[in-house]
């Protein structure tokens, strides 16, 4: 489950990042189950001496319950509770991400056929227009991944996702004894760290995983590995497993947490584990037909450009758009959202409405991943980025990960990150045009900014107001409204009309009327 915005329901077009974002971050840890991995321990202790590294193993497999046992566990199905949170989502750019608590979930898991499915229950832990609960499907059969909204519809997941969902069978307990066991399998470089005993272990398709062992139980503490996110570059991602209990002729653990870098993706209580699926579970794990005939996203990234005024256009993306506007001998474009292939693509339509005027900015609108990830875009093509002074440090970090794994435009063409930051508020302004970015804090994002065209009465923002799209039900409420109309009246802006960048246009009138939509009695 991947990252997205303020609004995990299908309705909203954010939500439907959100459903990747939380689908990301519950396969994952609800894997670490029985698979799993975590950030790596530090502090050797000194005058100890690590076990070869096939003992360390072999002392595992007998912790958990011996070869046979855990040669014999194909299937398993797990079940439990607790909280699992948005990747990149959080209020400050390195404080705890929103969250979601999850009421129950299942998961069935197919070793042996590299497969597995989860059903979760999930109720937000932040404010939010749908506090519903909703119930998500994620679920991974070989080479084919895919994720079930609340409408029902199954959606296919890229070729990556499904790749680091095949990952997750071998992060657990079960599976990377499983694949530390399987012919062609090579386990070294033991080690002592933190207290434990540590091995790499190369799985016979030649993936690398590091295994954690308690040294006195020898149970699997911990699991790690690497992978690309498109903020976070090289990254490792990590499982704890804790509180080992009987499970059958198997101890697994009860209690597992999942990180990526330093941000936390799920805290999960595991309340019942059952050694063996029956037949009908196993044939639910099958990807429905429409799903694996369908071709994997991305599709190249389509562009629709919108006139909003002379010299103001609106990119429109799937799900999240961008607007260039021109100045009097340069172009700027506000967002570069999602990944490099996005705005990289929305780049490019911004050059061609005046090719012979440069596109020299990019205005980040505030931390999120999904409206940062393109920012190593930008920089790769000589923009300067415009950022929140509070967000300075982020865009600096980000600007300087490294990508071996899968190298993106920044990694292939090394540039120099340029920042102008915005405290309170930036004019920009020329014979031409004038365009204000002013800071804002809703309580969505401390680095948030949106941007205000008096001439057009134009006001463009993300996340703090969209209206539902068309034929879905309105929200609860809408919880950043009435913070931005206040904004946008203390600094005297006379707006017509909202560009919100995840749906359509709307009037001003739309907005004041959603911010005095009263907040939900709790």
């Amino acid at each position: 489950m991947r990252s997205s915005t303020v609004e995990p329901v299908r309705p909203a077009i954010c939500a439907i990042c959100a459903i990747a974002v939380v689908a990301a971050a519950v396969c994952l840890a609800l894997a670490a189950a029985c698979s799993g991995p975590g950030p790596g321990a530090s502090g050797a202790s000194p005058g100890s001496r690590p076990a070869p590294a096939q003992d360390v193993v072999d002392k595992a497999v007998r912790a958990v319950g011996g070869r046979a046992a855990v040669e014999a566990a194909t299937t398993l199905i797990l079940e439990g509770t607790g909280q699992v949170y948005y990747l990149g989502q959080g209020r400050e750019p390195d404080g705890e991400s929103m969250g979601l608590e999850i009421i129950r979930f299942r998961r069935v898991i197919d070793l042996a056929g590299g497969r597995w499915r989860d059903e979760a229950d999930l109720t937000p832990l932040y404010k939010t227009g749908y506090p519903q609960p909703r119930h998500l499907i994620t679920a991974v059969d070989g080479e084919v991944g895919y994720d079930v909204g609340d409408d029902g519809v199954a959606a296919r997941t890229s070729a990556a996702d499904a790749r680091d969902r095949r990952r997750e069978l071998l992060h657990s307990p079960v599976g990377i004894l499983r694949a530390a066991l399987a012919p062609g399998a090579a386990v070294s470089k033991r080690s002592r760290l933190g207290g434990r005993d540590e091995v790499e272990i190369r799985t016979a398709g030649g993936e690398v995983f590091t295994l954690a062992v308690d040294p006195r139980s020898g149970l699997p503490a911990q699991v790690r590995s690497m992978t690309d996110q498109a903020n976070l570059g090289d990254v490792e991602v990590v499982t704890d497993f804790a509180d080992y209990r009987p499970a059958g002729a198997l101890r697994l653990p009860a209690r597992i947490t999942s990180r990526m870098d330093r941000h936390l993706l799920a805290a999960l209580r595991v309340s019942r584990t059952v050694a063996g699926a029956a037949e009908a579970d196993l044939a639910a794990l099958a990807a429905p037909d429409p799903v694996r005939s369908a071709a994997p996203p991305p599709q190249p990234p389509r562009v629709a450009v919108e006139r909003l005024a002379p010299g103001v256009w609106l990119l429109h993306g799937e799900g999240h758009h961008s607007v260039a506007v021109e100045f009097a001998d340069h172009l700027t474009l506000i967002e570069a959202p999602v990944d490099d292939a996005r705005a990289l693509a929305v780049i490019a339509a911004a050059r061609q409405l005046q090719p012979a005027k440069p596109l020299t900015h990019v205005v980040m609108t505030h931390h999120h991943f999904d409206h940062s990830g393109g920012v190593r875009a930008a920089i790769a093509e000589g923009l300067t980025v415009i950022a929140h002074e509070k967000a300075a440090r982020f865009v600096e970090e980000m600007a300087a990960r490294k990508h071996t794994i899968a190298p993106d435009a920044l990694a292939r063409r090394p540039r120099r990150l340029q920042l102008e930051r915005v405290s309170g508020r930036m004019v920009m302004r020329d014979s031409l045009r004038t365009m204000e970015l002013h800071a804002v804090d809703t309580g969505h994002a401390s680095t948030m900014l949106v941007a205000y065209l008096p001439a057009e009465r134009l006001l463009v923002e993300v996340d703090l107001y969209t209206s539902p799209g068309e034929g879905a039900p309105p929200p609860t409420w809408y919880p950043f409204a009435a913070p931005l109309v206040r904004a946008v009246w203390a600094q005297k802006m006379d707006v017509d009309r909202v560009v919100p960048l995840h749906r359509g246009i709307v009037s001003f009138a739309d907005l004041v009327a959603a911010a005095e939509k009263p907040a939900p009695a709790r």
